[in-house]
């Protein structure tokens, strides 16, 4: 019964197929645009529309009408029909990984003379193409795609950094579009890494950094937050061009700006202080982490410029949630984890192990694993430190725990557990 429904599916998109053929060089349009949006509306109610589609040649036939029409109308919807079949459709994603398909993508989406509908759509099947899928990650490489794209970020990064006041009639659709081109660049460099990617992505870190302290647009600072963050993870170069790029001085001014809007929030506000100030300070505490991870020159810049300082005094504080804790115990733990001499900025802060207690007794399981991986690289570290700590033990933490060392709480099992990949969200395909 079910492989009955199944192919008659199928043979259902061949007669819409038929139909958009027959009528292509009609002056009819409302007829392809609305067997279009019935393909769309098949896919979404029939559980297995999308794979009858794409084995009905549905794929194919768009692909070639998209490189065939120059009615800006059908584009922008091909791209929409395409976008919405494919997506969360791993064998539909990976039929369209090929040379070919992104270069008639790419021509389209390089028309000026293309509504920005159209090039938006583009950017949007691109970005779904990209998702969790390593061949695609190297076909825009291989194509030019990933340098249009850097070309297209750069373009629009001034008018993300202008005043409110001063905005033009085409503020949105710059950020739109900065928007989309963000999430590809994304899609490009992780999830899965690619290195290569990563190490042509990071030429536009003083760009990103100069959006990450100037753009006032909450959506913004996420974006590119997310960017910086999926480029320097796990990848040395980048970890060095970042910091060449004085990416520490932006994050130590990012970070200081918000957390006295916190402390002014909590003076005349009685604590209450926007949720915008908390993802701030959660995106710049994303950074730091894979910034200094196993880097010890760049975990020694987070200590000489105050950052771990102003992260310490941020915990003490207690005024957010266990998540936000969790991500900042970490992100000190991994500085201190690089360069021992930083734990004397843990050690020789009064009551941080009431600190630690307390979010050990919350019975929150990733918060309290950070905490105990922050005691064992205190613990453990080794090197000389100017308050001539033994690093072997220090009695600054026997109210916390006697902790042995426990693999459950090694540096490796944390990493993996627990240094959060910044969610990047899709534009939406909608009807």
């Amino acid at each position: 019964m079910e492989l009955e429904k199944y192919n008659v599916l199928k043979m259902d998109f061949k007669n819409l197929m038929s139909c958009i053929h027959h009528h292509e060089d009609s002056q009819n349009d409302d007829v392809i645009l609305e067997t279009l949006k019935t393909i769309i509306d098949i896919c979404s109610n029939e559980r297995c529309g999308k794979d009858a589609f794409r084995e009905a040649g549905g794929l194919d036939f768009l692909v070639e009408f998209l490189f065939l029409t120059d009615n800006t109308k059908f584009l922008e919807h091909i791209l929409k029909t395409l976008a919405f079949v494919i997506d969360e459709n791993v064998h539909s994603q990976m039929y369209l990984s090929k040379k070919s398909v992104f270069e008639v993508l790419q021509a389209v989406w390089k028309k000026q003379r293309f509504p920005a509908a159209v090039q938006k759509n583009a950017l949007v099947l691109i970005s779904i193409i990209l998702y969790h899928n390593s061949c695609a990650q190297n076909l825009v490489f291989e194509t030019g795609i990933l340098q249009d794209l850097l070309n297209m970020y750069e373009q629009h990064a001034q008018g993300l950094m202008i005043n409110s006041s001063c905005m033009s009639p085409n503020f949105d659709n710059s950020v739109n579009f900065w928007m989309s081109t963000n999430s590809i660049l994304c899609f490009a460099v992780n999830n899965p890494q690619n290195e290569k990617n990563q190490d042509i992505c990071k030429n536009i870190f003083p760009v990103s950094l100069r959006i990450l302290e100037f753009s006032s647009n909450s959506a913004v600072m996420n974006a590119v937050a997310s960017f910086l963050t999926l480029t320097i993870t796990d990848n040395e170069k980048c970890q060095d061009y970042f910091s060449s790029c004085d990416g520490f001085l932006v994050l130590k001014r990012c970070f200081q700006k918000y957390f006295d809007t916190l402390l002014m929030d909590m003076k005349i506000c009685n604590g209450i202080t926007g949720k915008e100030t908390y993802q701030a300070i959660n995106n710049i505490v994303g950074i730091i982490s894979p910034a200094c991870l196993d880097h010890e020159k760049n975990a020694a810049t987070c200590g000489d410029l105050g950052i771990l300082s102003i992260m310490i005094k941020l915990l003490l504080m207690e005024t957010f949630d266990c998540q936000l804790k969790t991500k900042t115990v970490l992100s000190l733990g991994h500085c201190i984890a690089a360069f021992c001499t930083n734990k004397s900025y843990v050690l020789e802060t009064t009551n941080f192990d009431s600190f630690l207690k307390k979010s050990l007794q919350l019975e929150d399981a990733e918060l309290s694993s950070a905490c105990k991986y922050l005691v064992q690289v205190c613990l453990a570290t080794k090197g000389s430190l100017e308050s001539d700590v033994d690093c072997t033990r220090d009695s600054k933490f026997d109210s916390v725990s006697l902790l042995k060392y426990d693999p459950e709480y090694s540096s490796d099992i944390l990493k993996e557990n627990f240094i959060i990949k910044e969610m990047v969200f899709l534009p939406s395909v909608h009807l």
